[in-house]
């Protein structure tokens, strides 16, 4: 096939299979809808025309998913990580429109988003990778709560992206400036979509907006309010607590990826804010009754030894050499 323009927000990939669109401002090769059933249809047409048949066993689904369980979180790409994300929800037997609906939803609030530094040889790739990954690293853990894991896919939603969807809705450039109204709106719509939980969870990993000019505001006192936040927030919630510490072992590890690449003073005081939550996130994987086995959490708390020692290597100047 041909490279297309995105023109929808869903495609049909070569083997016949519908799933969200994930590739923003790129572009992408697939046959394009609005809804899956337009995708689907557009084809389907597309087939006719072209005389191209319908792949066989080397894009059956549990093939594909067989080989996205063999890369790892890092190798993988905004549509491989989305494909994966309902390939394992399906195989559980559990409904995919929710989860794929939030892909949807969250790629159009990122789309216009890239994330600073690398991803193996990729340089600022798609943001919407980050919400994705974090969200397939729940999957892995055995995490297969429907609300925990949507909330994952759009934990970002609301605070990156709640002047995009103003803007969707119509607002104009002014109106769409009032982030706090945007928000409201963005959220009221997770709610009726997703869920009152899903809602929350979301609402509970968002950072709130600062009071007054953040300009005024030393970095000490802008970790504090960070570390106060995951306090005051995430503690209370398992699924919250959940999504947000995939989302610092997301962060963190970018971060260490990024030495060498990232401005280094920036890095060290991300660094700086992520250690000073750490305790935090020993304290919820100590006390809270998290939606995952055991085996589970012991993988998280060897994941959060090692993103300690890799924020105090970069905040001990370690210039990207050697291991740690």
């Amino acid at each position: 096939m041909t490279q297309m323009q995105v023109v929808g927000r869903y495609h049909t990939n070569d083997s016949g299979k519908t799933l969200p669109c994930t590739a923003g401002v790129r572009e992408c090769r697939f046959v394009h809808g609005d809804s899956p059933e337009e995708a689907a249809e557009n084809w389907q047409a597309q087939m006719a025309t072209e005389l191209i048949p319908v792949a066989s066993s080397p894009y059956r689904p549990e093939e594909r998913l067989a080989a996205h369980r063999m890369t790892s979180l890092k190798d993988m790409d905004d549509s491989a990580l989305a494909e994966c994300i309902v390939l394992e929800i399906d195989q559980l037997g559990i409904d995919t429109e929710p989860i794929s609906n939030a892909i949807a939803l969250a790629s159009e609030l990122h789309g216009n988003q890239f994330r600073k530094g690398t991803r193996g040889t990729v340089a600022n790739p798609p943001y919407i990778e980050h919400p994705l990954r974090n969200t397939l690293r729940l999957v892995r853990l055995g995490c297969y709560d429907q609300p925990t894991l949507v909330g994952s896919v759009l934990h970002d939603g609301v605070e990156d992206g709640s002047k995009v969807f103003a803007k969707r809705l119509g607002w104009s450039n002014r109106q769409a400036a009032d982030e706090g109204a945007a928000r409201i709106v963005l959220a009221a719509h997770i709610e009726s979509t997703f869920g009152v939980e899903t809602r929350e969870i979301v609402i509970a990993v968002t950072n709130e907006l600062p009071e007054g000019d953040p300009r005024t505001q030393t970095v000490e006192e802008k970790h504090r309010i960070y570390v106060q936040h995951l306090r005051d927030q995430v503690l209370h919630s398992p699924k919250a607590f959940l999504v947000k510490m995939s989302d610092f072992i997301d962060n963190a590890t970018g971060l260490y990826h990024g030495v060498g690449s990232l401005d280094p003073v920036k890095l060290k005081n991300q660094a700086t804010k992520y250690l000073l939550s750490v305790p935090v996130f020993q304290e919820g994987l100590d006390s809270l009754d998290l939606p995952i086995s055991e085996h589970s959490k012991k993988l998280l708390q060897s994941s959060l030894i090692e993103t300690e020692r890799r924020l105090r290597k970069i905040i001990d100047g370690w210039d990207g050499t050697g291991k740690i």
